[in-house]
């Protein structure tokens, strides 16, 4: 009968999972095929986006969000956008209870609470940290690569070229993820949409200050007129010097952020290696009432640690 429950619910995870899964690839095709006329929209509004899947059109019908949980959707579409995950958030949802069965599979194979509750918790945050480590990443190389498109901008204006002329060459110069902003630019100026509108737009999506600078410096110079190329310069040097001093600062906290990181992972990486080797060991802790005031003054002790070195090495960025 164990048997019998067991793969009724792999395959019942398998087909959703790869259904999903399906759903997902033809997804990313038609971003593909839309991204040549500038719609590869950034947020998945609820009852706008693209109504291809029946997995997700059944999530919506079924756990509708509130006007509450809004805001965290709006947030949860930007993360997936910045980290390149074709996925609208009610899906990506879907797709974290379909890992959280995994839970229930764990159980039955092994009648261990523990290591289910662990299978549990990895399969609830794993996608979570791949989305922001994802978004992080992509956040940070566009971080650098707005110095370095505002330098080639001003040199192809100065060389004779035009606004839009440098954009395009920028978007064939530079990678993603600035060629995915600037080319979206240029696809929204084609269609129709004018020059300042589209650049407040890319402005919103960046949310950055050095691309904030860019193109406050640029809708000034369409109003009022004057040498871009010098402007730009100026800003480029600005913002230069700004990435110079924050990664002085992060050199100088780097220590701190090791320290941080060893203190929360050293003891639940020492609690999962003495489970292994010696479960009743560890278990003390959860069975006996000194184990749990042992175990809550260490959890208390570690997150209060923990909020006095992030206070130490936390920094407003420059």
């Amino acid at each position: 009968m164990k048997n019998l429950i067991v793969a009724a619910t792999f395959l019942f995870v398998f087909s959703l999972g790869y259904a999903l899964y399906a759903d997902y690839r033809e997804r990313k095709k038609i971003i593909g095929r839309l991204d040549f006329y500038g719609r590869n929209q950034p947020r998945f509004a609820e009852g706008k986006s693209w109504d291809v899947s029946f997995l997700g059109q059944w999530y919506r019908n079924r756990f509708a969000p509130s006007q509450a949980t809004a805001h965290r959707g709006e947030k949860l579409a930007n993360d997936l956008y910045w980290a390149e995950v074709f996925l609208k958030p009610d899906e990506y949802r879907l797709m974290k209870i379909l890992l959280l069965l995994t839970f229930f599979l764990a159980l039955l194979l092994s009648r261990d609470v523990m290591l289910s509750l662990l299978v549990m918790l990895l399969s609830y945050i794993t996608p979570d940290l791949i989305v922001r480590m994802r978004k992080n990443k992509n956040r940070k190389l566009l971080g650098e690569q707005i110095y370095y498109s505002i330098g080639i901008i001003s040199g192809s204006l100065q060389a004779g070229h035009s606004l839009m002329q440098s954009m395009r060459i920028v978007a064939t110069e530079i990678e993603n993820p600035i060629r995915r902003e600037y080319n979206r630019i240029i696809k929204e100026i084609n269609l129709g949409i004018p020059v300042q509108t589209a650049l407040n737009n890319a402005k919103t999506r960046v949310d950055t200050k050095d691309f904030a600078l860019f193109v406050n410096a640029v809708l000034i110079q369409l109003k009022t007129g004057g040498n871009l190329a010098e402007i730009l310069d100026s800003i480029g040097s600005t913002i230069r010097e700004r990435q110079k001093l924050d990664n002085e600062l992060k050199t100088l906290t780097a220590q701190g952020r090791l320290s941080a990181g060893i203190i929360l992972l050293l003891p639940v990486a020492l609690a999962i290696i003495l489970y292994v080797i010696n479960p009743d060991h560890i278990m003390v802790l959860f069975t006996t009432t000194l184990g749990r005031i042992m175990l809550g003054t260490g959890l208390l002790g570690q997150a209060t640690g923990m909020f006095i070195i992030n206070k130490i090495i936390k920094l407003d960025s420059l």
